[in-house]
């Protein structure tokens, strides 16, 4: 008899610790900083109706700041006027339309992350560099649609492109074949002429640059002569590559951008 009770005793303490553990499971919020989005434990009501598609994100896909969304988003609407071929347009419709529920789906809080990343560029910054991040993605890939609205919102937590001249973003597109698309425009030209070693063979590739240059600004005219733009450019002096991601970032896409300017 004291063998059975002794044997029911063990039992229930095994139930009891696997219902605390599910009950944490289920009660936990969404909240971690995974650029795949395969958190399955602890998805909440409005996650769960995103994606079995009963929910609208239109009017929360963005709480400022935003910039680097808008410029994604902008960039990504540009592409789709250059292209020519069918499928290449129907890949980057795809992927515009789908940027913006990948990106309010990723839930980003580890404020200490967030600081850490801030007074690092801040630290380099002060020593008179400017920081240049260039991303080459490829709309028709998996690993760019799941990854960059992802490290878009990561670096808009920073407050990247928030007011300071000292940062920069490039974002250029390849096609299967991985040769750049806009390969006329003057931004693919200049990004090809500074790194003439670089070949593209694995996308998303993110690369962190630093500069020292001169920041001077450049004046569009209309056609009667009046200004009709501004905006600010480097001459580039001196350049350092501090590190990239390619294809995935692991563990995480903030803690893989802390790992580069670390490396500063």
């Amino acid at each position: 008899m004291g063998l059975l009770q002794k044997s029911k005793g063990i039992w229930l303490f095994f139930f009891l610790v696997i219902g605390l553990v599910l009950g944490s499971c289920t009660n936990r919020k969404f909240m971690g900083d995974n650029s795949n989005g395969n958190f399955r434990c602890g998805l909440d009501s409005r996650l769960l109706n995103l994606e079995s598609g009963n929910l609208d994100l239109s009017n929360e896909v963005v709480s400022p700041p935003n910039l680097v969304f808008e410029y994604c988003i902008n960039e990504l609407d540009k592409h789709v006027g250059l292209l020519k071929d069918s499928a290449e347009i129907a890949d980057a419709s795809d992927f515009k339309k789908s940027f913006p529920t990948t990106y309010s789906r990723y839930v980003f809080l580890d404020h200490p992350q967030v600081e850490a990343i801030r007074k690092k560029l801040e630290d380099i910054y002060r020593d008179g560099w400017s920081v240049e991040i260039q991303i080459i993605g490829g709309n028709w890939c998996s690993d760019t649609r799941d990854g960059l609205p992802v490290f878009a919102r990561v670096l808009d937590q920073v407050n990247f492109l928030m007011g300071s001249d000292k940062e920069k973003l490039v974002y250029l597109r390849v096609d299967r074949s991985k040769k750049f698309i806009d390969s006329s425009s003057a931004e693919v030209s200049r990004f090809v002429s500074e790194n003439p070693e670089l070949v593209v063979t694995r996308v998303p590739l993110v690369r962190v640059v630093l500069v020292q240059g001169l920041n001077y600004k450049i004046v569009n005219l209309d056609k009667s002569g009046d200004v009709a733009s501004t905006s600010n450019d480097l001459k580039k002096l001196n350049t350092r590559f501090l590190g990239e991601i390619v294809e995935v970032a692991y563990p995480s896409w903030a803690a893989e951008l802390l790992k580069i300017l670390n490396n500063y």
